[in-house]
């Protein structure tokens, strides 16, 4: 694993925080997430939605969406922790 700079770290550990936030929050709604490293080394979930869909959900960090596509429906805010939980488990 290649080291990384104290922004990076900075910012590595705030994507994991959230990543970790929306983990707790789907749990409550009985989904299963699991914080994983993909393999370009970014922090992700691993969601099963309610349809049984497999979904890989990242952070954005410019932007502060979680996001799981490359569609605008496949995006939702970081800062609305319940909506976005809503909407990745539907």
């Amino acid at each position: 694993m290649e080291q990384l700079r104290p922004i990076q770290k900075r910012q590595r550990e705030y994507q994991e925080q959230l990543l970790t936030e929306l983990r707790d929050e789907l749990a409550q709604r009985g989904i299963t997430a699991v914080l994983i490293v993909d393999e370009k080394n970014r922090p992700a979930l691993d969601v099963t939605d309610s349809r049984l869909r497999p979904r890989r959900v990242y952070v954005h960090l410019a932007f502060l969406w979680f996001y799981w596509g490359d569609q605008h429906d496949e995006r939702v805010s970081c800062l609305r922790l319940l909506p976005a939980a809503d909407r990745i488990s539907a």
